[in-house]
């Protein structure tokens, strides 16, 4: 009797397998299916866009080369990889600041340990690369900023459309969410990011003329660092955040027409690596593959006809069609 109950379990076991391994198997011939049509459709769109590119009036100037060129380059994974590297150092250095500045620190203790050497030293260090790698971010992001300022306000040279879901080359229908963001906001975001950017090379000026602890802790020094500091933090807050308002609205007014935002590629990118921890062997149908087999299909549509974006139209951050407001951000 127990030899015949194990030749069931066993039975039912390799059925169960069998239907495992079939469900498997039908999950990755849908997500070829899917890739392969989603596939057609990007070369569609790509010969489409492509053709009016290239029948351009007037056609591509050698000033807008140069632009595209820069843009190119600030838009490689090079430069991305750099952008959360400086993230990362900045998260490590405004704690390192943040424990000095409240003195939890055991570098010293007399006169007191809010006001002694080496901590102030170390303090004015910190504060001092916070501000370099911010001047960079402000550096790498501000063609980019200057180079949409001018398409949205119509001010480009030869003149582009800057209406609603064109591009800066004003070819329409970019799946591209910032595209979509009404003309008046969307000058209202780059004008608060381009104080930003102005405002962080004042702070940085500052920084040169009180580079150590006692000159920018005592007056003036202390009212020219702090205001810069304070302002530019300001703007690139409040454009930031006017942003994700902006692109908010549009995929609630819109629901599956445009990628995920930044937020939502944060948390599909945790949920995919705890599904592939949770399963080892679910790489077939979990996993999210540069060949898009496999796992969630994210139909991201590319930028053929966008001569700014470099030539693998990468993101590091996976946020597929938002990427113009990444490189606002120098990411």
């Amino acid at each position: 009797m127990s030899e015949a109950n194990n030749s069931i379990d066993e039975e039912q076991q390799e059925q169960q397998q069998q239907q495992q391994v079939e469900g498997e198997s039908n999950k990755i011939a849908i997500n070829c299916t899917l890739f392969a049509a989603n596939n057609t459709i990007d070369e569609e769109r790509q010969q489409q866009q492509q053709q009016q590119l290239e029948a351009l009036v007037p056609p591509i100037t050698g000033s807008e080369h140069f632009r595209d060129a820069l843009l190119r380059f600030l838009d490689s994974k090079l430069v991305q990889y750099l952008g959360l590297a400086g993230l990362f150092v900045v998260v490590v250095a405004g704690a390192f600041f943040f424990f000095l500045l409240i003195g939890a620190q055991t570098l010293c203790n007399e006169p007191s340990r809010f006001n002694c050497q080496p901590k102030n030293a170390a303090q004015n260090a910190a504060v001092q690369i916070l501000i370099g790698i911010f001047t960079y971010m402000s550096i790498i992001s501000m063609p980019w900023r200057a180079a949409q300022f001018l398409h949205v306000a119509g001010w480009g040279c030869p003149h582009r459309s800057n209406e609603i879901s064109c591009n800066v080359y004003g070819i329409p229908d970019d799946p591209d969410i910032w595209c979509y963001i009404p003309l008046k906001r969307r000058m209202g975001i780059l004008i608060v990011l381009i104080l930003s950017s102005v405002t962080q090379f004042m702070n940085q000026a500052t920084r040169f003329v009180y580079p150590d602890y006692e000159s920018s802790n005592a007056f003036p020094g202390n009212i020219w660092t702090i205001v810069f500091f304070v302002a530019c933090f300001a703007c690139t807050g409040i454009g930031a955040g006017w942003i994700l308002y902006e692109e908010g609205l549009l995929r609630t007014e819109r629901p599956g027409q445009f990628g995920p935002g930044p937020i939502d590629s944060l948390k599909q990118a945790i949920a995919d690596y705890r599904a592939g921890k949770a399963e080892p062997n679910a790489d077939a149908t979990t996993g999210d593959d540069d060949d898009g087999v496999g796992g969630s299909v994210h139909h991201h549509h590319p930028h053929p006809a966008d001569p700014t974006r470099a030539k693998n139209r990468a993101s590091v951050l996976g946020a597929g069609d938002g990427r113009a407001a990444l490189r606002l951000f120098a990411m």
